[in-house]
């Protein structure tokens, strides 16, 4: 009798070391993935990193040109609305065309689909019917901006 239970306690000490084996297989593959998903990770973020700096750069010069624009415009005596055709009217335009570029630079270089740029940035509009809503329109953007910055910031970290 002390002959099977030794069998038995062998067949199971066997069936234990390769059930143990196993794990170990699949752990040890588990963590060549881990490691292969980290790698390609690292390359996309190096990838992103420069186009991410360069949307930085352009985001803190737009501010600069929206503040001051705003300024100018605040410290006008003008008080012609500046619709199109207006030479503040063509300024803003402008800044809305580099506004709605920095938008999509930063949608097609972080892979965001419409709906969670909207959500995070939503498009502004800049009202033109009178300088003060266009100088209100214009700090609104700066402020967006900033937030746009601050994101791109985060994703170089």
């Amino acid at each position: 009798m002390s002959e099977n239970t030794n069998y038995k306690s062998k067949e199971k000490r066997l069936e234990e070391k390769e059930r143990v084996e196993a794990d170990a297989e699949r752990s040890y593959a588990v963590a060549k993935m881990k490691k292969a998903h980290k790698l390609i990770e690292d390359v996309e973020k190096l990838r992103k990193h420069s186009a991410l700096q360069s949307i930085c750069e352009r985001v803190d010069n737009h501010i600069q040109n929206v503040m001051s624009l705003g300024g100018v415009m605040h410290k006008s005596e003008d008080e012609t609305p500046p619709t199109q055709g207006t030479v503040f009217g063509e300024a803003i335009e402008s800044i809305i065309r580099i506004y709605n570029s920095i938008r999509y630079d930063i949608q097609k270089t972080l892979e965001m689909k419409d709906e969670d740029l909207e959500r995070l940035f939503p498009k502004l509009q800049i009202k033109t019917t009178s300088d003060h809503l266009a100088v209100v329109g214009l700090l609104n953007m700066s402020d967006q901006l900033l937030d746009m910055r601050i994101y791109c910031e985060r994703m170089l970290a």
